[in-house]
């Protein structure tokens, strides 16, 4: 149900609408998970019924805003076409849900259930990241679409600066979650769960896959669908094969180091499959290694000279070590783009009544 009403928000090109249920539901899967597995004990199930209580919250937010659109009538001209568009999506879906479920499963058989409670919280934590990055490439799907049946040459620049912007947000949100994952861990659960800090920063590394793959798989949605299902099924092969090699080895480091790769994978099938099959898009590799270098100097630096600093004076260390990141980053990948965001601040000031 959610999926339907989600469409609908693509379709209709409703960002604003769509960021804010993303993060209601972000915000009621996380606080779930994290009552009925670190407060209440309930392991694997605990995982699985907080992410319902999120899907559930979000499916009565989506009726309420677009009940509107909700008729009784049924034309049967559209359902041949919805129906060859989406279920190849079926499969896709139900491989999706093995690659990013599966290593709880296998760690139960292999491990405790505190050790699944731990990397439970972990990938809750770490699942912030994630449907930020969601959330982007669901709103900016409706986009990519329109763009190409305009101009697919112009689509692939516009892309490439895309993608340059958007890792240097990436970028900021590991550094992110690399110097606060410890805190919001012990803000948010009790001393049981603290070692799920170390678990956090690699899990999140998943986010940089699944965004890549946002845009690299974009291209496999324009017509048909047939090849999407090649990806997930293929990144939960690896999944799979993965976790039952090394969660008996590296134990719940195993899991987060599949779940790394697995997204990783996706990417590079969905890069692949739309340069062969559909249209190739350009990624700026040589800028994005120097800005993912630049993150690294960073955090060095950060730890080099201030590492002494702790607690409030610790986050605000922090807190500027990352602004200074996304400022000159930003610069790094686009000189103009300061000139660019006052272009926009003053052709918005007539709209909004700034003087």
């Amino acid at each position: 149900i959610y999926g339907v009403f989600q469409g609908l928000l693509r379709a209709r090109r409703k960002a604003g609408l769509f960021l804010f249920a993303s993060s209601l539901y972000l915000g009621a899967t996380v606080v779930s998970k994290i009552i009925l597995v670190a407060l209440l004990h309930k392991g694997i199930s605990g995982m699985l019924l907080g992410t319902i209580i999120g899907d559930m919250i979000l499916v009565i937010y989506m009726i309420i805003i677009q009940r509107a659109w909700i008729t009784r009538s049924l034309d049967r001209g559209y359902i041949r076409q919805s129906l060859i568009y989406s279920l190849p999506l079926i499969p896709h879906a139900a491989a999706t849900f093995i690659f990013t479920l599966s290593n709880r499963i296998i760690l139960e058989n292999y491990t405790t259930l505190a050790v699944v409670g731990v990397f439970g919280i972990a990938s809750s934590i770490a699942q912030v990241p994630i449907l930020l990055v969601d959330s982007f490439g669901i709103a900016y799907g409706p986009h990519f679409i329109h763009g190409a049946e305009l101009d697919k040459n112009r689509l692939r620049n516009e892309t490439k600066y895309i993608i340059g912007i958007w890792w240097v947000g990436i970028a900021a949100i590991m550094m992110g979650v690399y110097l606060f994952s410890e805190e919001a861990i012990k803000l948010l659960t009790t001393p049981a769960y603290y070692s799920a800090a170390s678990l956090v920063p690699i899990l999140s590394l998943a986010a940089v896959g699944r965004g890549l793959y946002t845009f690299a798989g974009s291209p496999l949605f324009l017509s048909k669908t047939k090849l999407v299902p090649i990806v997930t099924i293929g990144a939960g092969m690896v999944s799979l094969g993965l976790n039952f090699w090394l969660i008996p080895i590296l134990g719940v480091f195993g899991a987060a180091w599949a779940t790394v790769v697995a997204h990783g994978v996706t990417f590079g099938l969905a890069h692949y499959l739309s340069a062969r099959k559909v249209f190739s898009l350009q990624f700026p590799w040589q800028r994005m290694g120097l800005i993912a270098g630049w993150a690294v100097v960073v955090l060095g630096l950060t730890f080099i000279w201030f590492g002494y600093l702790q607690g409030a004076l610790g986050i605000i260390r922090d807190g500027i070590a990352v602004a200074v990141f996304i400022v000159i980053g930003l610069y790094m990948q686009d000189r103009k783009i300061y000139s660019k965001i006052r272009t926009v601040i003053k052709s918005a000031r007539p709209r909004f009544n700034i003087a």
